[in-house]
């Protein structure tokens, strides 16, 4: 027969006061997404994670600049209407930009969403998707689409405009 072990005597575990001191958001900023950025509510970065370094090629140090430089000059202001939207919202807001890189500009997906920090300081997370692969399939199927619905009309354009094709003898012929 079986049987579950006797319950266990809770005990009171000792509660200890800690004081607020910065915030390491460092196993967060790893785990969270391809690149991630922990910021003020102006979009000036607090913290970034190792591959955000990496990819950025700043130096190690992205602490105090503006989130919104990093990306292409294009997609900067949609950066900035973001940045403003989280910070009031209860929701994640989601956008597409464009990263500088020294290489190349790389598309990422990001979700920006206000984070109340221990200390009662105000922050944005914005945790960003490389969408390189998924943007390079898609503009290969674009493609593919286009050579498909390409040779489509050249087909029916010289079916249509040779007299002499088999299928158009054998209309006139019926």
């Amino acid at each position: 027969m079986l049987s579950s072990p006797p319950p266990v005597p809770e005990r009171e575990l000792p509660v200890r006061q800690v004081k607020a001191a910065p915030v390491a958001l460092g196993p967060l900023l790893e785990a969270a997404g391809d690149i991630v950025f922990a910021l003020d509510p102006a979009g000036v970065i607090r913290q970034a994670s190792k591959r955000a370094l990496a990819l950025t090629a700043t130096g190690g140090e992205l602490h105090g600049v503006g989130l919104a430089t990093l990306m292409a000059d294009a997609d900067q202001p949609v950066l900035r209407n973001a940045i403003a939207d989280a910070a009031g919202a209860t929701d994640a807001v989601r956008i597409e930009a464009r990263l500088k890189t020294p290489e190349k500009e790389i598309w990422f997906e990001f979700r920006l969403a206000a984070l109340a920090l221990p200390d009662g300081a105000p922050a944005l997370l914005a945790v960003g998707r490389d969408m390189s692969a998924q943007r390079a399939t898609e503009e290969r199927l674009r493609h593919m689409a286009r050579r498909h619905w390409l040779r489509q009309w050249s087909m029916r354009l010289r079916r249509l405009l040779n007299p002499f094709s088999r299928e158009s003898a054998t209309v006139r012929a019926g």
